[in-house]
């Protein structure tokens, strides 16, 4: 049975990012469903070291996207990318049948091109539609070593999300002992993104494997993504959580 908004409780989720062992920033992940529509929202904010370093840097992203009849599908997406010196933004809207309708990207408040080449915009979907399709296609129990790809666009860069399922598991979060479906993936970047981007493969090197950890539950939610190859340990770690 597929998730609708009669099985999905809103929810409000805290993370927090690090990098060999440090935290640089924090993320809050809230998901919100009414009338067959899900509301997400995501946060991330740079904290301690980054943010002296770095000045105060934020990403705000929403999206609406529908559930309940057959996989989540996109409708609506917007981004707002936030430096002390400059703001970026993105709105992706969708069509009935998934496709992408209408790009608009802002530099500064100026309307420009997406740098992302018109041949890899479509077909697509959003960062937080990817989110709800991984989790709806991991609460029908897919088979082991069952595989997902998803073309992800957020108007400013473009990857390639592969997935393999791995099975269920145990998993230690926050200090507690979780059930978990498990999860391998690579982030395939392909447009936009720069050398040294978190857990991103840029074009031309091996994949840089990840391992996610999400709930068992209807709607399953991310506990724990982290490195597996990378020299440097990455890691977001769900430290917090609340049903609405």
């Amino acid at each position: 049975m597929r998730a609708d908004c009669g099985s999905v409780a809103n929810r409000d989720l805290a993370y927090t990012m690090s990098g060999g062992g440090v935290a640089f920033a924090d993320l809050q992940l809230s998901l919100q469903c009414a009338d067959g529509l899900a509301r997400v929202a995501m946060t991330m904010r740079n904290r301690g070291l980054a943010a002296f370093i770095a000045g105060d840097h934020r990403t705000d992203l929403t999206a609406e996207v529908e559930v309940g009849k057959g996989a989540p599908r996109p409708s609506h997406f917007s981004a707002l990318y936030t430096k002390p010196d400059r703001t970026r933004e993105t709105e992706l809207t969708f069509a009935a049948d998934g496709s992408l309708a209408d790009l608009v990207v802002r530099h500064r408040g100026r309307e420009r091109e997406s740098p992302v080449s018109p041949a890899l915009r479509d077909p697509s979907i959003d960062p937080l539609a990817a989110l709800l399709q991984l989790s709806d296609w991991l609460a029908h129990d897919p088979a082991p070593d069952a595989a997902m790809a998803l073309p992800v666009f957020d108007g400013r860069k473009r990857a390639d999300l592969e997935t393999v399922y791995r099975g269920r598991t145990t998993v230690e979060v926050a200090g507690k002992k979780r059930d978990a479906y498990h999860l391998t993936a690579a982030l395939l970047g392909l447009s936009g993104f720069e050398e040294g981007d978190m857990l991103v493969t840029m074009p031309g090197q091996p994949p840089i494997w990840i391992d996610a950890y999400a709930s068992i539950e209807p709607m399953p939610m991310p506990l724990l993504i982290r490195s597996r190859d990378s020299a440097i340990e990455s890691s977001i770690e769900l430290v917090s959580e609340e049903d609405g």
